[in-house]
């Protein structure tokens, strides 16, 4: 499995770091290595596999495996909300993915 150590191209870069300074639809979730596009007017969000800049393929969403680890190494359940405070901080990050090479 390739690592992500960076983006597929200069524009979907740029995009993703304007969250929060300027309007864009483009979201990025480090921890589950997710890219997704905003919908306005719904607050809902569409995951894509694609950029839409390049038409590269983006690398897999780890959300399974993420709840996977947490419920089995960690005996966590992230849907409930005294488990969700005992989450280790690298698994709130890219960290937890990395360290493991995925």
């Amino acid at each position: 499995m390739v690592i992500n150590t960076g983006w597929c191209c200069e524009k979907m870069k740029a995009e993703i770091e304007m969250v929060g300074q300027a309007p864009t639809p483009f979201l990025y979730n480090t921890y589950f290595r997710e890219y997704s596009i905003f919908i306005p007017k719904t607050n809902s969000v569409f995951h894509i596999s694609f950029c839409p800049m390049c038409g590269k393929m983006l690398p897999e969403s780890l959300r399974k495996e993420w709840y996977r680890i947490l419920r089995t190494m960690f005996h966590l359940n992230p849907n409930d909300r005294d488990d969700r405070e005992k989450i280790p901080e690298e698994f709130l990050t890219d960290g937890w993915w990395k360290k493991l090479n995925l």
